[in-house]
């Protein structure tokens, strides 16, 4: 082991001496490296590209970027990702020989104004961010993100609005005058009465029926009222409608509508006698007795007529009948007519003829008798005959 250990000793110190002595080894080179940093920070936002870095490297998914740069760097680093806005804009680097940590910068995303008017207060701008609502001038005005999309609509009790809704796609720009026009919301009350020119009063302008008694008007959104239909001389069932909010059309709203009737009546001391004029031309009872029912507003003449009678008075006017009319009598008197002629002498008795009838001094005699009378008249005088 010794004498191994030595001899191993000894071509060691020989290897060596060899070594010194030996010529220099051509073709080692040596490998030279520039230093490198580290730009480095947090952009608050994940997929943010940072133009200007070698290699335009993008943050991670927690906004955090790093990039590495050779000693003596120069650029601008300028943040970008679409709808968004950085500050600062951009920061150069000048001969960069130092690490450069936390080069942070703060997002803020791009907003677009969207605006206009509804043309009246209180309008809720649904499908907008947040929903707004018009102000007391009918206008309104809010901000969106970069890219936002979304459909809006105009709401409030009672209106409807043109265009009924706007459509918004991936906004990229400002929207101003986007204004609508409200229309107040109306529904139709309609019906028939059965009578023209009954006024509907309570009604939006009192309207009056026409066109066989039929009515139609148009109300607002929430209505209340109370609808009574009104015509002298009428009246109606029911005799009211009440509405304590129109929110839908309301149609076959009927009434039905009566005639006051009012009664006329009295005597013509007569049985049989016709009432010419009144409605159904009546005839006295069995007493001479009268009555007749006429509508309200009735005018008319009344002639009483039997025949062989004439009447006092000849007839009755009426005018636009509002009350009742009794004791509406009449005196009635016989019709009579004249018989009469010359009997050829003086004193010569008409027999036959109503009453005693004498022919007078010229032989002339006249004799009244009723209407339709029949009889046999015979000129007597003693010591004459007659032709005929």
């Amino acid at each position: 082991m010794a004498r191994q250990h030595k001899a191993l000793s000894g071509g060691v110190i020989v290897l060596c001496l060899i070594f010194l002595l030996a010529p220099a080894v051509q073709g080692q080179n040596i490998v030279i490296k520039r230093r490198t940093f580290v730009i480095s920070g947090a952009v608050g936002l994940p997929g943010v590209t940072m133009n200007g870095l070698p290699g335009a490297p993008m943050t991670d998914e927690n906004g955090v970027y790093s990039a590495e740069v050779e000693y003596g760097f120069s650029g601008t680093v300028a943040p970008v990702k679409l709808g968004y806005v950085f500050e600062p804009k951009q920061r150069v680097y000048q001969k960069v020989k130092a690490n450069h940590t936390d080069e942070s910068y703060a997002a803020t995303l791009l907003t677009f104004t969207i605006s206009g008017t509804t043309g009246l207060p209180g309008v809720m701008l649904r499908g907008l961010p947040d929903d707004p609502i018009s102000d007391e001038n009918g206008r309104y005005s809010v901000k969106v993100s970069y890219g936002w999309s979304g459909v809006v609509v105009c709401e409030k009790t009672g209106y409807r609005f043109e265009p009924p809704s706007k459509m918004y796609e991936s906004v990229i720009k400002d929207y101003t005058n986007e204004s609508y026009k409200a229309h107040e919301l109306t529904f139709t009350i309609s019906g028939s009465v059965g009578a023209d020119g009954v006024m509907m009063k309570g009604l939006p302008g009192n309207i009056v029926t026409s066109g066989g008694g039929t009515y139609r008007v148009d109300v607002p959104y929430g209505w209340t009222g109370t609808v009574t239909p009104m015509k002298e001389g009428h009246s109606f069932v029911p005799p009211l409608m009440e509405y304590p909010a129109v929110m839908s059309a309301q149609t076959n709203q009927d009434y039905t509508a009566s005639v006051y009737t009012y009664k006329i009546s009295g005597t013509t001391n007569l049985a049989g006698v016709t009432l010419k004029g009144l409605p159904g031309d009546p005839i006295s009872d069995a007493a001479g007795f009268y009555e007749v029912s006429v509508p309200h507003g009735w005018s008319g003449k009344v002639v009483p007529e039997k025949n062989g009678y004439k009447f006092t008075p000849s007839s009755k006017p009426y005018a636009a009948v509002k009350t009742p009319f009794e004791s509406q009598d009449y005196n009635a008197e016989i019709i009579e007519h004249t018989i009469s002629g010359n009997a050829g002498g003086a004193g010569i008795t008409l027999a036959g003829l109503p009453g005693t009838v004498v022919s007078d001094a010229r032989g002339f005699y006249t004799a009244k008798v009723e209407y339709g009378w029949s009889g046999t008249v015979t000129p007597t005088k003693e010591g004459w005959y007659f032709e005929p």
